[in-house]
């Protein structure tokens, strides 16, 4: 039997975005390992604004790499998780007066979502 496509539209992951306000951020440290953090972000124009503390060591790190990976997810019930997750190079900003930095992905081809609700599911 095929797999159920659960991926969302174009459209359901430009509203699901809209409607959220918090990813996870992760980026490749220096020594080669993994950090993440959550950091609060706008979404418009095909790109996700996020805005990391000017000394998070995940922005430290994507001013070394720029390559990070973006998760935005939801998850009330089983049923009900969806989530959208980005990869690219993302671009930095300068410090801004509250001491924050804009970090801007724009979405791409490497961008992966799914939505548990499109599966099908006893009741």
């Amino acid at each position: 039997m095929p797999r159920r496509d659960i991926s969302m539209s174009a459209g359901e992951i430009d509203a699901f975005l809209a409607a959220n306000r918090e990813a996870v951020v992760a980026a490749t440290h220096v020594d080669g390992g993994t950090l993440a953090t959550v950091a609060g972000y706008e979404f418009g124009d095909g790109a996700l604004t996020l805005r990391l503390r000017a000394d998070d060591p995940v922005l430290a790190a994507l001013r070394v790499d720029n390559r990070a990976c973006v998760t935005v997810e939801q998850f009330p019930s089983y049923s009900e998780i969806r989530a959208v997750v980005a990869h690219g190079h993302v671009t930095t900003g300068d410090v801004a007066a509250d001491d924050s930095v804009e970090v801007a992905l724009p979405l791409g081809a490497d961008t992966v979502s799914f939505d548990f609700a499109k599966q099908a599911f006893p009741t």
